[in-house]
This record gives structure tokens, sequence and C-alpha cells, in this order.
């Protein structure tokens, strides 16, 4: 498990996949270690689609070399 701590107290598991989640401050994309701040829930769900499109490519051309 890879937890991200903050003085104020917030922390967050960026183990798994990736995924939304709304602290008090904002909305965040977690996951596969990462963990980006977004300005809202719409922002939030376009990068996890970004993210999860960029990694099916990846994937996709590692397996064809």
């Amino acid at each position: 498990m890879s937890t991200i701590k903050f003085r104020d107290g917030m922390s967050f598991d960026t183990s798994g996949p990736l995924r939304v989640t709304r602290r008090w401050d904002g909305y965040y994309v977690v996951g596969d270690g990462m963990l980006c701040p977004v300005e809202d829930a719409e922002a939030a769900r376009v990068l996890l689609r970004e993210l999860r499109t960029e990694r099916t490519i990846t994937k996709i051309e590692e397996t064809d070399e």
C-alpha cells in the first residue's frame, strides 16, 4: 500500500487502479501511485479517461514491439 500523508491530516492511498475521490478541499484522481488534484468532478472524469486511454495505448504499443 502506498500512502501519501499531509501535515493537515489528509492522506491518500495511491495503490490500486485509477479512480476519482472527493475530499473536503476538492476532487482528486488517485491510483497507480499517482495523486492528481483537479478543479471539479468533470475535470476528474476527463483526466481519468485520458490517463486510462494513454495507458491502454502504451500497453498496445508494448505488445506490438
